[in-house]
């Protein structure tokens, strides 16, 4: 079984690797008390995106093995939709998952697996407060004005 653990990011990494996606591609959900934005990889760069950092992260631990190597370099990552649910309050991530469907070759046979991965965050250190100054407050844009 390959260490996906290893994988993890923290879900502010995975926002800033979407940096690049078109912003229509980002859809925002307002919950009672959270944001929830979800991604859908519809044209494939954010699966490769992940396919060269799981090489990179997970690969070097089994380039002695050459039929893990392979099966490492051979893999395809596809149809990833990511979701991070923020709360409204503190902006502290409550949960991310990660959807995502792998194809690749073991021991000569062709096979495909359905992946969820999700993560709650429990147990931030508290924030006290957060204090806009009036003037950046007056000059904020709204997310519907943005988008």
């Amino acid at each position: 079984m390959l260490p996906l653990l290893k994988f993890y990011k923290d879900p502010f990494e995975y926002i800033y690797m979407l940096r690049l996606a078109n912003k229509k591609d980002v859809n925002m959900k307002i919950e009672d008390e959270h944001y929830e934005l979800t991604y859908k990889d519809e044209n494939g760069d954010f699966a490769k995106q992940i396919e060269e950092e799981f090489e990179v992260q997970i690969g070097a631990e089994f380039l002695h093995d050459p039929e893990m190597e392979g099966f490492i370099r051979g893999m395809n990552i596809s149809d990833i939709t990511y979701s991070i649910t923020v709360d409204q309050d503190t902006y502290l991530p409550t949960e991310s998952k990660m959807y995502f469907n792998i194809d690749a070759v073991s021991e000569g046979e062709d096979f495909s697996m359905n992946q969820i991965m999700v993560f709650d965050y429990l147990e931030f250190d508290p924030i006290d407060s957060i204090e806009v100054p009036e003037e950046v407050s007056n000059q904020a844009v709204s997310f519907d004005e943005v988008y």
